[in-house]
Protein backbone atom coordinates (compact mmCIF):
# COMPACT_ATOMS: atom_id res chain seq x y z
CA UNK A 1 0.00 0.00 0.00
CA UNK A 2 1.24 3.50 -0.87
CA UNK A 3 0.35 6.12 1.72
CA UNK A 4 0.82 9.80 1.12
CA UNK A 5 2.88 11.93 3.46
CA UNK A 6 -0.35 13.51 4.68
CA UNK A 7 -1.80 10.14 5.59
CA UNK A 8 1.31 9.13 7.51
CA UNK A 9 0.99 12.28 9.60
CA UNK A 10 -2.40 10.99 10.75
CA UNK A 11 -1.69 8.71 13.70
CA UNK A 12 -4.36 6.11 12.98
CA UNK A 13 -3.10 5.75 9.39
CA UNK A 14 0.35 5.01 10.81
CA UNK A 15 -1.17 2.30 13.01
CA UNK A 16 -3.11 0.94 10.03
CA UNK A 17 0.01 0.81 7.88
CA UNK A 18 1.84 -0.89 10.75
CA UNK A 19 -0.94 -3.50 10.90
CA UNK A 20 -0.72 -4.07 7.14
CA UNK A 21 3.08 -4.42 7.26
CA UNK A 22 2.77 -6.85 10.15
CA UNK A 23 0.28 -8.93 8.16
CA UNK A 24 2.70 -8.90 5.18
CA UNK A 25 5.33 -10.55 7.41
CA UNK A 26 7.27 -7.35 8.06
CA UNK A 27 6.55 -7.87 11.72
CA UNK A 28 9.23 -5.73 13.36
CA UNK A 29 8.73 -2.71 11.10
CA UNK A 30 4.95 -3.02 11.34
CA UNK A 31 4.87 -3.20 15.14
CA UNK A 32 7.27 -0.26 15.50
CA UNK A 33 5.21 1.89 13.15
CA UNK A 34 1.96 0.98 14.93
CA UNK A 35 3.47 1.87 18.33
CA UNK A 36 4.82 5.13 16.94
CA UNK A 37 1.39 6.09 15.65
CA UNK A 38 -0.21 5.15 18.96
CA UNK A 39 2.27 7.17 21.04
CA UNK A 40 1.62 10.26 18.90
CA UNK A 41 -2.03 10.30 20.00
CA UNK A 42 -3.06 8.05 22.90
CA UNK A 43 -6.63 9.34 22.66
CA UNK A 44 -7.25 8.03 19.13
CA UNK A 45 -9.72 5.15 19.35
CA UNK A 46 -8.77 4.02 15.83
CA UNK A 47 -5.10 3.81 16.79
CA UNK A 48 -5.93 1.66 19.81
CA UNK A 49 -8.23 -0.52 17.71
CA UNK A 50 -5.62 -1.11 15.00
CA UNK A 51 -2.97 -1.81 17.63
CA UNK A 52 -5.36 -4.27 19.31
CA UNK A 53 -5.81 -6.08 16.00
CA UNK A 54 -2.03 -6.31 15.67
CA UNK A 55 -1.78 -7.83 19.16
CA UNK A 56 -4.58 -10.20 18.22
CA UNK A 57 -2.51 -11.30 15.23
CA UNK A 58 0.36 -11.99 17.67
CA UNK A 59 -2.09 -14.07 19.77
CA UNK A 60 -1.51 -11.81 22.77
CA UNK A 61 -5.18 -11.96 23.72
CA UNK A 62 -5.09 -10.27 27.14
CA UNK A 63 -3.10 -7.30 25.80
CA UNK A 64 -5.37 -7.12 22.75
CA UNK A 65 -8.43 -6.95 25.00
CA UNK A 66 -6.81 -4.12 26.97
CA UNK A 67 -6.14 -2.22 23.74
CA UNK A 68 -9.73 -2.69 22.60
CA UNK A 69 -10.96 -1.44 25.99
CA UNK A 70 -8.81 1.68 25.60
CA UNK A 71 -10.33 2.18 22.16
CA UNK A 72 -13.84 1.81 23.58
CA UNK A 73 -13.10 4.23 26.44
CA UNK A 74 -12.08 6.84 23.85
CA UNK A 75 -15.20 6.29 21.73
CA UNK A 76 -18.20 4.81 23.54
CA UNK A 77 -20.31 4.75 20.37
CA UNK A 78 -17.97 2.40 18.45
CA UNK A 79 -19.81 -0.92 18.57
CA UNK A 80 -17.25 -2.83 16.50
CA UNK A 81 -14.69 -2.43 19.29
CA UNK A 82 -17.25 -3.63 21.82
CA UNK A 83 -17.99 -6.70 19.68
CA UNK A 84 -14.25 -7.44 19.52
CA UNK A 85 -14.09 -7.20 23.32
CA UNK A 86 -16.99 -9.68 23.57
CA UNK A 87 -15.20 -12.14 21.29
CA UNK A 88 -12.00 -11.97 23.35
CA UNK A 89 -13.84 -12.30 26.67
CA UNK A 90 -15.56 -15.43 25.37
CA UNK A 91 -12.20 -16.79 24.18
CA UNK A 92 -10.57 -16.02 27.56
CA UNK A 93 -13.54 -17.49 29.48
CA UNK A 94 -14.14 -14.17 31.24
CA UNK A 95 -17.87 -14.66 31.42
CA UNK A 96 -18.64 -11.95 33.99
CA UNK A 97 -17.07 -9.41 31.66
CA UNK A 98 -18.85 -10.99 28.70
CA UNK A 99 -22.22 -10.39 30.38
CA UNK A 100 -21.35 -6.73 31.03
CA UNK A 101 -20.09 -6.15 27.49
CA UNK A 102 -23.19 -7.72 25.94
CA UNK A 103 -25.38 -5.62 28.21
CA UNK A 104 -23.70 -2.50 26.85
CA UNK A 105 -24.17 -3.70 23.28
CA UNK A 106 -27.85 -4.32 23.91
CA UNK A 107 -28.27 -0.93 25.58
CA UNK A 108 -26.83 0.75 22.48
CA UNK A 109 -28.88 -1.21 19.93
CA UNK A 110 -31.93 -2.88 21.56
CA UNK A 111 -33.54 -3.20 18.12
CA UNK A 112 -30.94 -5.80 16.99
CA UNK A 113 -32.10 -9.39 17.79
CA UNK A 114 -28.57 -10.81 17.71
CA UNK A 115 -27.59 -8.62 20.68
CA UNK A 116 -30.41 -10.16 22.73
CA UNK A 117 -29.14 -13.59 21.73
CA UNK A 118 -25.59 -12.60 22.66
CA UNK A 119 -26.68 -11.52 26.14
CA UNK A 120 -28.66 -14.72 26.62
CA UNK A 121 -25.66 -16.86 25.66
CA UNK A 122 -23.40 -14.77 27.94
CA UNK A 123 -25.72 -15.41 30.90
CA UNK A 124 -25.78 -19.12 30.03
CA UNK A 125 -21.98 -19.35 29.90
CA UNK A 126 -21.81 -17.53 33.23
CA UNK A 127 -24.10 -20.11 34.82
CA UNK A 128 -27.05 -17.71 35.14
CA UNK A 129 -29.55 -19.99 33.44
CA UNK A 130 -32.74 -18.31 34.66
CA UNK A 131 -31.51 -14.91 33.44
CA UNK A 132 -30.58 -16.47 30.08
CA UNK A 133 -34.09 -17.87 29.64
CA UNK A 134 -35.67 -14.55 30.62
CA UNK A 135 -33.64 -12.71 27.98
CA UNK A 136 -34.81 -15.17 25.33
CA UNK A 137 -38.41 -14.75 26.53
CA UNK A 138 -38.03 -11.02 25.91
CA UNK A 139 -36.56 -11.76 22.48
CA UNK A 140 -39.58 -13.84 21.46
CA UNK A 141 -42.01 -11.22 22.74
CA UNK A 142 -40.24 -8.30 21.05
CA UNK A 143 -39.20 -9.85 17.73
CA UNK A 144 -41.81 -12.45 16.86
CA UNK A 145 -42.21 -11.06 13.34
CA UNK A 146 -38.45 -11.21 12.69
CA UNK A 147 -38.31 -14.78 14.00
CA UNK A 148 -41.23 -16.12 12.03
CA UNK A 149 -39.02 -18.67 10.26
CA UNK A 150 -39.60 -21.97 12.03
CA UNK A 151 -35.93 -22.80 12.35
CA UNK A 152 -35.12 -19.60 14.27
CA UNK A 153 -38.06 -20.06 16.65
CA UNK A 154 -37.04 -23.70 17.16
CA UNK A 155 -33.46 -22.71 18.03
CA UNK A 156 -34.65 -20.19 20.63
CA UNK A 157 -36.99 -22.78 22.20
CA UNK A 158 -34.20 -25.37 22.30
CA UNK A 159 -31.96 -22.89 24.07
CA UNK A 160 -34.65 -22.01 26.61
CA UNK A 161 -35.27 -25.70 27.35
CA UNK A 162 -31.53 -26.22 27.79
CA UNK A 163 -31.40 -23.31 30.26
CA UNK A 164 -34.12 -24.92 32.41
CA UNK A 165 -32.42 -28.33 32.24
CA UNK A 166 -29.00 -26.93 33.15
CA UNK A 167 -30.59 -25.11 36.06
CA UNK A 168 -31.98 -28.41 37.36
CA UNK A 169 -35.58 -27.30 36.81
CA UNK A 170 -36.67 -30.58 35.22
CA UNK A 171 -40.40 -30.34 35.93
CA UNK A 172 -40.52 -26.77 34.63
CA UNK A 173 -38.55 -27.90 31.57
CA UNK A 174 -41.07 -30.69 30.90
CA UNK A 175 -43.96 -28.23 31.14
CA UNK A 176 -42.13 -25.89 28.78
CA UNK A 177 -41.48 -28.70 26.28
CA UNK A 178 -45.09 -29.86 26.31
CA UNK A 179 -46.36 -26.30 25.94
CA UNK A 180 -44.09 -25.55 22.97
CA UNK A 181 -43.85 -28.99 21.36
CA UNK A 182 -45.13 -27.71 18.00
CA UNK A 183 -42.36 -25.11 17.85
CA UNK A 184 -39.55 -27.67 17.78
CA UNK A 185 -38.40 -28.51 14.26
CA UNK A 186 -36.00 -31.23 15.42
CA UNK A 187 -38.04 -34.04 16.99
CA UNK A 188 -34.87 -35.86 18.07
CA UNK A 189 -33.66 -32.86 20.09
CA UNK A 190 -37.14 -32.46 21.60
CA UNK A 191 -37.23 -36.11 22.72
CA UNK A 192 -33.65 -36.03 24.00
CA UNK A 193 -34.53 -33.03 26.17
CA UNK A 194 -37.57 -34.89 27.51
CA UNK A 195 -35.39 -37.92 28.23
CA UNK A 196 -32.93 -35.79 30.20
CA UNK A 197 -35.80 -34.34 32.24
CA UNK A 198 -37.28 -37.75 33.03
CA UNK A 199 -33.84 -38.98 34.05
CA UNK A 200 -33.48 -35.90 36.26
CA UNK A 201 -36.70 -36.66 38.14
CA UNK A 202 -35.95 -40.41 38.08
CA UNK A 203 -39.11 -41.41 36.20
CA UNK A 204 -37.95 -44.69 34.65
CA UNK A 205 -41.26 -45.52 33.03
CA UNK A 206 -41.36 -42.24 31.09
CA UNK A 207 -37.67 -42.65 30.27
CA UNK A 208 -38.36 -45.99 28.58
CA UNK A 209 -41.36 -44.57 26.69
CA UNK A 210 -39.23 -41.69 25.37
CA UNK A 211 -36.41 -44.08 24.45
CA UNK A 212 -38.86 -46.15 22.42
CA UNK A 213 -39.84 -43.03 20.48
CA UNK A 214 -36.18 -42.20 19.89
CA UNK A 215 -35.47 -45.74 18.70
CA UNK A 216 -38.29 -45.49 16.19
CA UNK A 217 -36.47 -42.50 14.69
CA UNK A 218 -32.94 -43.95 15.06
CA UNK A 219 -33.09 -47.75 15.24
CA UNK A 220 -29.30 -48.11 14.86
CA UNK A 221 -28.32 -45.82 17.72
CA UNK A 222 -26.37 -47.96 20.22
CA UNK A 223 -26.44 -45.25 22.89
CA UNK A 224 -30.22 -45.44 23.09
CA UNK A 225 -30.15 -49.23 23.48
CA UNK A 226 -27.47 -48.90 26.16
CA UNK A 227 -29.67 -46.37 28.00
CA UNK A 228 -32.61 -48.80 27.83
CA UNK A 229 -30.45 -51.47 29.44
CA UNK A 230 -29.18 -49.04 32.09
CA UNK A 231 -32.78 -48.10 32.95
CA UNK A 232 -33.52 -51.78 33.50
CA UNK A 233 -30.58 -52.15 35.88
CA UNK A 234 -28.12 -53.66 33.40
CA UNK A 235 -24.71 -51.99 33.44
CA UNK A 236 -22.97 -51.52 30.10
CA UNK A 237 -19.55 -50.97 31.68
CA UNK A 238 -19.30 -53.42 34.60
CA UNK A 239 -19.26 -57.26 34.68
CA UNK A 240 -22.76 -58.76 35.01
CA UNK A 241 -24.15 -61.66 36.92
CA UNK A 242 -25.52 -64.58 34.87
CA UNK A 243 -29.08 -63.48 35.66
CA UNK A 244 -28.46 -59.93 34.41
CA UNK A 245 -26.67 -61.26 31.34
CA UNK A 246 -29.65 -63.45 30.42
CA UNK A 247 -32.00 -60.49 30.94
CA UNK A 248 -29.86 -58.37 28.59
CA UNK A 249 -29.95 -61.13 25.96
CA UNK A 250 -33.74 -61.34 26.24
CA UNK A 251 -34.23 -57.57 25.88
CA UNK A 252 -31.90 -57.34 22.88
CA UNK A 253 -33.46 -60.40 21.25
CA UNK A 254 -36.91 -58.78 21.55
CA UNK A 255 -35.61 -55.70 19.74
CA UNK A 256 -34.02 -57.93 17.10
CA UNK A 257 -37.41 -59.46 16.33
CA UNK A 258 -38.66 -55.97 15.46
CA UNK A 259 -35.51 -55.05 13.53
CA UNK A 260 -33.76 -58.28 12.43
CA UNK A 261 -31.26 -56.52 10.14
CA UNK A 262 -29.91 -54.21 12.85
CA UNK A 263 -26.11 -54.42 13.08
CA UNK A 264 -26.07 -52.41 16.31
CA UNK A 265 -28.32 -54.93 18.05
CA UNK A 266 -26.24 -57.86 16.81
CA UNK A 267 -23.08 -56.24 18.18
CA UNK A 268 -24.78 -55.63 21.54
CA UNK A 269 -26.01 -59.22 21.62
CA UNK A 270 -22.47 -60.49 21.09
CA UNK A 271 -21.35 -58.36 24.02
CA UNK A 272 -23.88 -59.92 26.38
CA UNK A 273 -23.86 -63.49 25.09
CA UNK A 274 -23.34 -66.01 27.85
CA UNK A 275 -19.83 -67.48 27.92
CA UNK A 276 -20.97 -70.78 29.46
Amino acid sequence: LHFSYYCLKKQHYMCLKGLVLFAKNQRKEGEELAKKGLYKNMKSFLSWHFYGLLLLKKQEFVQAKSAFKMAHNNCKTDLQTLRDICALEAHLREFDGLVDSNRRLLAERPQVPSYWTGLGVAFYLNGEYEEAKNVMDSLLISFTENLKEGLKISEVLQFQALCLIKGGLYKEALEFLEKNNKGFREKTVFLQNKLTCYQGINDQEKCLETLEELLELHPENMDYYATVLENKGISTSKPLSKEKQELAETIISDYLKKNPKSLSLKLLLLKYLSTD
